[in-house]
């Protein structure tokens, strides 16, 4: 059997990238069994994508499969954020069955398996944290899905989180879709665990991490600012403490509007308290968490991965009771538990059948969760024998709980087992497959699980430069790289779409072999290449979040009405 995992497709950036967690599928082997990815081209591979008329420059749609009839409008938003031509190649590649994570980015033509971990990232790009939830809206989201995820080429959704498989249930009230809810426990790569974990005696030592793209909210919702109040409070005490954070710093105005002296913060950074803003690779973060004493996830967000790999590398995590972390920690046994934010930070409406996190509800707990988290660790301190215990328990949870082993068999064995019962009864015609070829796929590697390729420079040009980004190349002009953090965050980078490179098909022709060639059929393009007026507009009110939204939402209208182009 073949399984198709397209995490490597430019759709997945919007998901979060690739989960380490899938990171066990590489040590699992089974005669008959492979698991492969399409792969991501590089500048040798130019060529090679533009002898398709598929990437040429005609505009391109898909027409809505057989579960979305009706439902056209949806289907169109749910191609154009995952990308229809994304979607086309997907559907075209070769395999017996796609394997998706976090979001269902299928065509559904073909039979498939979902495996998730939080609910309502499942809808993207329909249920957002600024979604007002329209109960019209949300009952025909729930039709759209309901179709896709009861169509025969639904063969499973998996989750590890219990919550996850309840709310399923619940949202949908399907006999159909309860048949194909399934309960897996996750497990965490030997890979995600370094070979020394020693740590300093003479320093306790906490690492926060976030995404290096998150913006201040974000930093919020994952609890950076209740961390940097934690260390600041302990420093101010006299004791011996290292911070790491893998995060990029706020400004001066946001740290203030937290509570936290810029000024204070001043007098410690680049000695107790290291920012690092750059991406590190998968060895050198788990090598800075195995060094750590605590990892502190003081948030809304559950981040199971990295919880994981604290307690494998004996770390002790600090997390709040949001949704999910009591799978992994035990308050006072392997790690320590905030309370609070369940009872805040969550809602369930019962009218709509949906259980939500309410992201702004965390500012106005953050002095609270902020003041327990000063608390414990103080508590824990006080007992330092405790700190190893707590260590070895960690280490524990993660040999008798979540194998990589016992996750990627019984995963594979799930797909397995269901593609074979629905083998027979599927009919329907599917989509032709294109030739197996180097050029398309590859073998799933390590490679895969580095995320999707973040923007590249790859040539610098009078008033911009030239960036990849996965199969694509844009012209990036100089007067937007101030603010260009806001086209690679993980909803609106569809936004970087307007400055696509399209190669015309005559480069083909004269079988170009760099990206430089390529870039002279379209150079004089790229310099009478100009920012609009409304694109100015957009860049300065950028950083004032609701007086951006009220003038988005004044521009479409203008344009719906055609007084603005």
């Amino acid at each position: 059997m073949n399984i198709l995992a397209p995490w490597s497709l430019s759709s997945y950036i919007t998901l979060g990238g690739f989960d380490p967690l899938y990171r066990a599928l590489l040590s699992h082997r089974e005669p008959g069994l492979r698991v492969f990815a399409p792969r991501t081209p590089g500048l040798d591979e130019l060529q090679k994508l533009v002898d398709f008329d598929f990437f040429g420059t005609r505009p391109f749609s898909l027409a809505p499969p057989r579960w979305a009839v009706g439902m056209g409008g949806l289907f169109e938003e749910f191609s154009e954020a995952h990308g229809a031509r994304d979607l086309w190649l997907q559907a075209h590649l070769p395999g017996d069955i796609e394997l998706h994570h976090t979001a269902p980015v299928t065509s559904g033509d073909r039979p498939f398996v979902l495996h998730c971990e939080s609910f309502l990232a499942v809808f993207f790009p329909f249920f957002q944290k600024e979604t007002d939830f329209n109960p019209a809206r949300v009952e025909r989201i729930r039709t759209f899905y309901r179709n896709l995820f009861e169509n025969e080429n639904c063969l499973a959704v998996i989750s590890h989180l219990p919550q996850t498989l309840e709310q399923f249930s619940l949202f949908f009230l399907s006999h159909v879709i309860d048949k194909k809810l399934v309960g897996v426990p996750i497990g965490l790569d030997s890979s995600q665990i370094a070979k020394n974990s020693k740590k300093s005696s003479d320093k306790i030592s906490f690492i926060f991490l976030s995404p290096l793209d998150a913006d201040g909210e974000s930093f919020l919702r994952l609890g950076g600012f209740c961390s940097l109040k934690l260390v600041l409070q302990l420093l101010r005490e006299g004791r011996h403490v290292t911070f790491w954070l893998l995060a990029s710093r706020p400004s001066d105005g946001e740290l203030a509007a937290h509570g936290i002296s810029p000024e204070e913060l001043r007098q410690y950074e680049a000695i107790e308290i290291v920012w690092i803003e750059h991406p590190l690779t998968p060895e050198m973060q788990t090598a800075l968490i195995a060094k750590s004493h605590f990892a502190l996830f003081p948030g809304v967000k559950l981040c199971s991965a990295s919880i994981l790999s604290a307690l494998g590398n004996g770390t002790i995590p600090i997390v709040t009771d949001t949704i999910g972390t009591d799978l992994y920690v035990d308050d006072d046994v392997n790690g320590v538990i905030i309370p609070g934010i369940r009872a805040e930070c969550w809602t369930k409406d019962e009218t709509l059948r949906l259980t939500r996190e309410r992201h702004d509800r965390f500012f106005e707990v953050e002095n609270a969760v902020s003041a327990s988290l000063i608390e414990k660790v103080r508590e824990v301190l006080a007992a330092p024998a405790k700190i190893d215990e707590m260590a070895d328990a960690g280490r524990q949870t993660i040999s008798r709980r979540f194998s990589s082993a016992r996750f990627a068999s019984a995963l594979i064995q799930e797909i397995t087992e269901r593609h074979h019962r629905s083998t027979d009864s599927q009919d329907g015609e599917q989509a032709p497959r294109l030739a197996e070829n180097e050029r398309w796929i590859e073998d799933l590697s390590f490679a895969h699980f580095a995320g999707p390729s973040r923007p590249i420079e790859r040539l610098r040009l009078e008033r911009g430069a030239i960036i990849q980004l996965n199969r694509e190349f844009f012209f990036l002009p100089d007067e937007i790289a101030n603010v260009k953090n806001d086209f690679w965050s993980p909803v609106p980078w569809w936004g970087l779409q307007r400055y696509r490179l399209s190669f015309p098909k005559k480069v083909s022709a004269i079988r170009a072999a760099s990206l430089a060639e390529c870039l002279e059929l379209v150079r004089d393009d790229l310099q009478s290449y100009s920012i609009s007026l409304a694109q100015r507009v957009r860049l300065a009110l950028l950083p004032y979040r609701a007086l951006f939204l009220v003038a988005r939402r004044a521009y479409r209208v203008a344009r719906w009405l055609k007084v603005v182009r």
